[in-house]
């Protein structure tokens, strides 16, 4: 092994010089102590969020490899953030409209999500495999699921502590039922939610 002879303090003393082979993984390795693994993985790496036509799109795919109820579990969101109204009469929706005021919890919230997203599989098969005419059924619950998203992300941080008041707001018309509430409160567009009014 060669060595070079380096002052110290005005102190001779000899450095070993590593062999050619040995530098370049060496240099690599406190590279990588020097800067961590999370700087270069954060760069280009954001989560893929999923419209409803690329799910559609891309449903073969996903299945095969594995990947559909990850992409399903991420739909893309307004970039505008929800109005307090509207996610207050969300939580009570996700609650099983009460007729008393209580909170949702992160808990119910996340049985409502999975419920939600075991329906929109199963209706996106049936459209892509079997060539079902169910669009109202499938956008329907795949905006619930955009919708549940956007109360889970609120409820997750830490003012919310994973809940979510709400008041006892009223049942949708006479003969609708739930089913109309979700269909009037259903977001078509990232104007409508910013435009809309989503209180009950």
């Amino acid at each position: 092994m060669n060595s070079q002879t380096v002052s110290i303090s005005g102190r001779a003393a000899t450095r070993r010089r590593l062999p050619n082979h040995l530098h370049l993984p060496l240099v690599a390795l406190l590279a990588a102590a020097a800067f961590g693994p999370a700087e270069g993985l954060a760069q280009g790496q954001a989560t893929k969020r999923w419209t409803e036509n690329e799910l559609v799109a891309s449903y073969r795919d996903l299945a095969s490899g594995g990947g559909l109820e990850k992409a399903v579990r991420t739909p893309a969101l307004p970039k505008d953030p929800p109005q307090a109204a509207f996610l207050a009469a969300l939580a009570w929706y996700a609650a099983g409209t009460p007729q008393k005021p209580g909170d949702l919890t992160i808990v119910r919230l996340d049985r409502k999500i999975g419920e939600s997203v075991s329906a929109y599989m199963r209706l996106l098969a049936a459209k892509v495999e079997r060539g079902e005419d169910n669009d109202y059924a499938r956008t329907r619950t795949w905006k619930l699921i955009q919708k549940y998203t956007l109360l889970h992300d609120e409820m997750t941080g830490p003012a919310r502590n994973g809940r979510y008041p709400y008041a006892a707001l009223h049942q949708a018309a006479a003969g609708g039922g739930t089913d109309a509430w979700d269909r009037e409160h259903t977001l078509r567009s990232p104007e409508e939610f910013v435009g809309g009014d989503y209180g009950v």
